[in-house]
């Protein structure tokens, strides 16, 4: 063989294996229960969302992030809460909710499953916070109820969706846990 074709040979089989290996790149199989919101050079539209199935991405210029599309929990561990008499109370809860709007979800918050965790935590708090020690255990339900209702307000602004909030357990009330300190308002 002569030696230009040789190389002509190496050239072509070495282009070849670069296109599949770059082809192999650029598509992106997108499952059924998942969006792809692709980020073209930092910025993303609604254009720039995909649903269900295999999608063209451009490996240098796009940055694709799949979302989880299916119904997620977040279990928080037991928390101690402060009642209005001053009596420590330990509830533990569950909150399941849903992406919606997976733009909104990747461009408004960092970390939605930690977001409503520290929120719902914070708003836990403030709810039973306003109830006497000796009513906690019969507003299961309403504690539960109102928790729903205030995540829901603020979760919806992120592109999700909450389904639902369910307080596994509420501890009975301690007051020597708080003895007679004053607490800080």
């Amino acid at each position: 063989m002569p030696q230009p074709l040789v190389v002509g040979i190496v050239i072509i089989a070495a282009l070849a294996v670069c296109l599949a290996l770059a082809a192999a790149v650029s598509i992106k199989n997108v499952p059924k229960w998942a969006r792809m919101v692709v980020f073209r050079r930092g910025r993303t539209g609604r254009d720039l969302v995909f649903g269900p199935g295999r999608h063209l991405v451009v490996p240098i210029l796009d940055d694709p992030v799949m979302v989880d599309m299916r119904e997620q929990t977040v279990k928080l561990p037991r928390q101690t809460v402060v009642t209005s008499d001053r009596s420590a109370v330990g509830v533990e809860f569950q909150v399941r909710f849903q992406v919606v709007d997976a733009l909104l979800s990747e461009t408004s918050v960092t970390d939605m499953r930690g977001a409503i965790g520290s929120l719902a935590t914070a708003q836990l708090r403030a709810i039973v916070g306003r109830i006497h020690s000796a009513d906690v255990q019969a507003r299961k339900v309403l504690v539960g109820e109102e928790l729903h209702v205030k995540l829901a307000e603020v979760v919806a602004g992120w592109g999700g969706r909450v389904v639902r909030v369910e307080i596994v357990n509420i501890g009975s009330p301690n007051r020597t846990a708080l003895g007679d300190k004053p607490v800080a308002r």
